[in-house]
C-alpha cells in the first residue's frame, strides 16, 4: 500500500498467539512497517488505511491511531506531556463527545487505571479550553471519539482507537450464541494456523453456534468482517472524527462487495452440532453473515461422525467443556473420547482442537501434535494442530 505524506503510525491489537496471524494479513493487504508486539502488530498506513485496515482484518480486535509518547512517572508528568502531545482541539472538534480507556502496569504511581483516565480526560479538557475552544463532553455509552492510554513502566502510548468503542471481533452476524462462545476472530486465527486450504473438506463437528465454519466461509467468499457488521448496523470510531469523507466510506464499502466470490468449486464446509437449538442458530447466524450458501449445518452426535468419502481433510472445532459438558463428565474423559473416535474414523486428517488447558490437550492422545497458546478474551485455551497418523 502506498504511504502518503500524511501516513501515520498504527498498531492492530489481536489475541495474545495470535500476532503473526495478524502481521501476516497486514503484509498481505500490503500495509508497511509491521512489527510484532504484545498483543498486537505496529505498522504504518495513512487514514484512508485505518479505515480499510477496520473493515477488512480479520484476526484484529482493535485498530489504533498511535499518536505518540507520555511521560508516565507522575501524575503531574502525565498532565503536562498528555496536553502537550497534540493539538486536542483538532481530533475532538466542537460538540464531540469522547472517553479516555487505560491500561496500566509496573507503575507504582500510576497502578490505577480508572485514575490514568481521570488525569488524561483533565489534560485533554484543559488543553482544549486554552485553545480557547468548547469544552467536549464524556461520554462513556456512545463517544465519538475513544482515547485509548497504554502504560508499561514509566511510559506511556497515546492511540485513537479507530474501531471505536466496541471490538471488531464482534461481525454482527451472532446475535445469540450458546455457553462460553468462541470469539469470530480466534475462529479465524485457528484456521489461518491450521494453514486451511479451501479446496479441502472443512468440518466442524460441535459447532456450536457456528463461528468457525461461517469465519471459513466468510474467508472463502472474500466476504470483509467488517462488511458483515457494517450492513448490521455497525459504526466504527473513525466515522465521527475530524475530516473523516462519507463519499471515501462509501467507495470503499463498494470495493469491498466487488471483491466478494461466488462459492468456489467445491467448497465443502460442514458443522454439526447434537443440539436442535445450536445447529438452529448456526443456521441462523450463516444467514446473517450472508454465507448460508457456502455452509451445511446439520444434527449428529459427534461420536457418530465419519468422513463422506476416502477424501481427507481439517476437522477444526472447540468442544465444550466445563459447564458446557454434562454432569459427571469431566473434561479429560471428553477430550479422550474424542481423540479415540477420531483416531479411529479420520485417520491421515488434519486436527486443530482447542483445548481449555494441557491436561486436556494431552488427554487427546493424537500422537505430535504441535501447540499453540492462545487466549478467547481473558480465558487462556491451546490449539492442538497436526494430522492423525495413518
Amino acid at each position: 500500500m502506498s504511504q502518503s505524506s500524511s501516513s501515520v503510525s498504527a498498531f492492530a491489537t489481536t489475541a495474545p498467539g495470535l500476532e503473526p496471524i495478524l502481521a501476516a494479513e497486514l503484509r498481505a493487504a500490503g500495509f508497511g512497517r509491521n512489527r510484532l508486539g504484545a498483543s498486537g502488530v505496529s505498522f504504518t498506513t495513512d487514514r484512508h488505511g485505518l479505515e480499510r485496515a477496520c473493515l477488512t482484518l480479520r484476526s484484529a480486535h482493535r485498530v489504533l491511531w498511535s499518536l505518540g509518547g507520555v511521560d508516565a512517572s507522575s501524575p503531574e508528568a502525565l498532565l503536562r506531556s498528555m496536553s502537550g502531545l497534540v493539538r486536542w482541539q483538532g481530533l475532538i472538534g466542537p460538540g464531540k463527545t469522547f472517553v479516555v480507556a487505560a491500561t496500566t502496569r509496573n507503575n507504582e504511581a500510576l497502578r490505577d487505571h480508572r485514575y490514568v483516565a481521570r488525569v488524561t480526560k483533565d489534560a485533554i479538557v484543559d488543553a482544549i479550553r486554552a485553545a480557547n475552544c468548547e469544552r467536549p463532553s464524556v461520554d462513556f455509552e456512545n463517544p465519538d471519539v475513544v482515547v485509548r492510554v497504554s502504560i508499561s513502566g514509566r511510559q506511556g502510548i497515546v492511540s485513537l482507537d479507530a474501531s471505536g468503542p466496541r471490538s471488531l471481533h464482534a461481525r454482527g452476524y451472532r446475535t445469540e450464541a450458546g455457553e462460553a462462545p468462541l470469539r469470530e476472530t480466534l475462529a479465524y486465527g485457528l484456521l489461518a494456523l491450521a494453514e486451511w486450504n479451501t479446496a479441502e473438506p472443512l468440518v466442524d463437528p460441535m459447532c456450536g453456534s457456528g463461528t468457525i465454519p461461517i469465519e471459513a466461509a466468510l474467508y472463502a467468499l472474500d466476504r470483509a468482517p467488517g462488511l458483515v457488521a457494517f450492513d448490521h448496523g455497525r459504526r466504527f470510531g473513525f466515522e465521527t472524527w475530524a475530516g473523516f469523507k462519507q463519499t471515501r466510506l462509501t467507495e470503499l464499502v463498494a470495493e469491498l462487495r466487488v471483491a466478494e466470490q461466488e462459492v468456489p468449486p467445491g467448497l465443502r464446509i460442514f458443522g454439526s452440532d447434537v443440539l436442535p437449538a445450536e445447529v438452529r442458530m448456526s443456521r441462523q447466524n450463516a444467514e446473517r453473515a450472508g454465507v448460508a450458501h457456502a455452509t451445511a449445518f446439520t444434527r449428529a452426535d459427534a461420536f457418530h461422525w465419519r468422513p463422506a468419502s476416502d477424501e481427507r481433510g481439517l476437522i477444526i472445532t472447540n468442544p465444550p467443556y466445563g459447564a458446557r459438558l454434562d454432569p459427571g463428565v469431566t473434561p479429560e474423559r471428553f477430550y479422550a473420547d474424542i481423540g479415540k473416535h477420531l483416531m479411529d474414523v479420520a485417520p491421515g486428517w488434519r486436527v486443530a482442537i482447542l483445548a481449555p488447558g494441557p491436561r486436556e490437550a494431552e488427554a487427546l492422545g493424537i500422537p505430535h501434535l504441535g501447540w499453540v497458546n492462545l487466549h478467547n478474551g481473558d480465558i487462556p485455551i491451546i490449539a492442538c494442530l497436526g494430522t492423525i497418523p495413518d
